[in-house]
């Protein structure tokens, strides 16, 4: 019994550490929500500003760099990094609006960002923030969410 409970307890000291491993995974926030967080938390307007709706591309490769502008305090993880790759890999279109607009304000301001990840496939990697159009928003926005697979409800 003696030789059993040896045995097994290196098998269980695994097991606990992966289930640890596991829990406290599914409890971090993912890196994309935290770029977002960082980017809302950066943007100095009147009111707050809040997730209004998330939608994953469905075809990331077909985003370019003229949907939306790279900010460039997101540059700090790329270095020196002068060209960002393109296509990223995944992209997340987040809507986001005015939570309390200032008094007076006819509608709340909303603003579409996109969150994609890119990776030159060797060093650099990482979801950078690509702002996108204001509302109200210009007619090929639509067609820009539609080429890459996003649905968010602008209307």
């Amino acid at each position: 019994m003696k030789k059993f409970i040896a045995l097994m307890l290196p098998w269980l000291v695994l097991g606990a550490t992966l289930v640890a491993v596991v829990v406290l995974e599914t409890l971090r926030t993912p890196d994309w929500r935290a770029e977002l967080k960082a980017y809302v938390a950066t943007q100095a307007v009147t009111g707050t500003l809040a997730v209004q709706s998330v939608a994953e591309a469905e075809r990331p490769w077909h985003f370019e760099a003229a949907m939306g502008e790279l900010m460039r305090q997101e540059w700090t993880t790329w270095g020196t990094v002068e060209e960002i790759p393109y296509p990223p890999q995944r992209v997340r279109c987040v809507l986001l609006a005015q939570r309390h607009p200032p008094p007076g304000a006819k509608t709340t301001a909303r603003q579409i960002v996109y969150v994609a990840y890119h990776s030159d496939t060797l060093w650099h990697q990482g979801w950078l923030i690509h702002q996108g159009a204001r509302e109200p928003f210009p007619s090929g926005v639509w067609k820009d969410l539609d080429t890459i697979g996003c649905e968010l409800p602008l209307d």
